[in-house]
């Protein structure tokens, strides 16, 4: 493979400097990203990752803003607009205006989403834990938390 040119993805082009790193070097500098490479924020002081032309990370103003007047958010996917004013797919349920999520149909509040996997409980999944709050969908602190201020528990925190 010395001889044969290959795309990034691939193993091709610059690689690097950084030690222990195989990422591919941004731009004309010898760096990945996230170890210095690539254009940075124009903010004075930040020392964050520039999204695309403007020249701004995401908190100083880089990246696609929605197209919707006025708003400042960014977009969601390839639509051009904000999750709140995008033109897809909406909540099937009558007078409500949010967003679907997943194949449901229906937004998290009327049974979209993922679901908790306790097998008697509808309410919706927190996090990557596929549980409700109650069935251990949380942090392990805020649980017990939960259960000294509940008097469940005889420990302290």
């Amino acid at each position: 493979m010395d001889n044969i040119e290959c795309y990034v993805a691939h193993g091709g082009g610059k690689r690097c400097q950084h030690s222990g790193c195989l990422k591919s070097a941004q731009g004309s500098t010898t760096h990945y990203k996230a170890h210095g490479g690539g254009m940075r924020c124009q903010h004075s002081g930040c020392i964050k990752s520039a999204i695309g032309s403007i020249g701004y990370c995401l908190t100083h103003g880089g990246g696609r803003r929605c197209q919707h007047p006025g708003c400042l958010k960014l977009t969601q996917g390839h639509t051009g607009y904000c999750l709140g004013h995008a033109r897809g797919k909406r909540c099937q349920h009558s007078g409500c205006l949010k967003s679907a999520l997943g194949s449901t149909g229906n937004c998290l509040a009327h049974g979209g989403g993922k679901r908790c996997q306790n097998s008697k409980c509808l309410r919706s999944a927190r996090g990557s834990t596929g549980y409700c709050l109650a069935h251990g969908g949380r942090s392990i602190f805020r649980y017990y938390r939960h259960l000294a201020i509940s008097g469940d528990m005889y420990v302290s925190i």
